[in-house]
């Protein structure tokens, strides 16, 4: 329609229409599946995205690297079996770590239930340029953090519990569970004069 004015009339108006049409740079079509994470990597030149279906969480998730120049996708990891939830990257860029839940929300609800059965997932550790076998730690994670020196992972388990691996040898985790909870008989005395 602006095209159809006469050109000492459509300066200003369709260079503002002509802006708002343009697809940023930065726009990414990430995956088929709800994008469910997003983090960029500590230099800025990549973007990360954890993908999978947040209702029906057996469907597998994937992780995608972005180069931020180009817009293109560097690497897609899809060896998760549900839904990807959290990611996190180590403070020098060359790991990232994901988390999946497997759960089928969907059929829980038909069938009745409020929870599903015994949800499952799995963290994976892989190095950012794709080489190499991921890692993977087993568990039902809600989330994942690299410590701020890279030296630990920590991930967030549906059990309650904390589990903390040290990146170096990736050995046995120390796990950390909530106190007890205390009995109302087992709180100390006050008396009042």
């Amino acid at each position: 329609m602006l095209d159809e004015c006469q050109p000492q009339r459509r300066r200003l108006e369709l260079h503002l229409l002509r802006g708002l049409c343009r697809v940023s740079q930065d726009a990414y079509r990430a995956s088929s599946l709800e994008v469910t994470r997003v983090a960029f990597t500590h230099d800025g030149r990549y973007l990360v995205t954890a993908s999978g279906d947040a209702v029906r969480q057996n469907i597998p998730g994937e992780v995608g690297l972005w180069d931020r120049a180009t817009g293109r996708q560097v690497f897609l990891f899809k060896n998760h079996t549900g839904a990807v939830i959290d990611l996190s990257v180590s403070p020098d860029d060359a790991w990232i770590a994901s988390a999946s839940r497997t759960a089928d929300w969907l059929k829980a609800f038909r069938q009745g239930k409020n929870t599903p059965a015994s949800p499952s997932g799995e963290v994976f550790v892989w190095k950012r340029d794709g080489t190499g076998m991921p890692r993977k730690l087993e568990g039902c994670y809600g989330s994942v953090s690299f410590s701020s020196d890279g030296g630990r992972l920590a991930a967030a388990g549906l059990d309650n519990t904390i589990k903390l691996w040290e990146t170096k040898t990736w050995s046995e985790p120390v796990i950390l569970r909530p106190p007890s909870a205390k009995r109302e008989a087992d709180w100390p005395r006050v008396s009042h004069p």
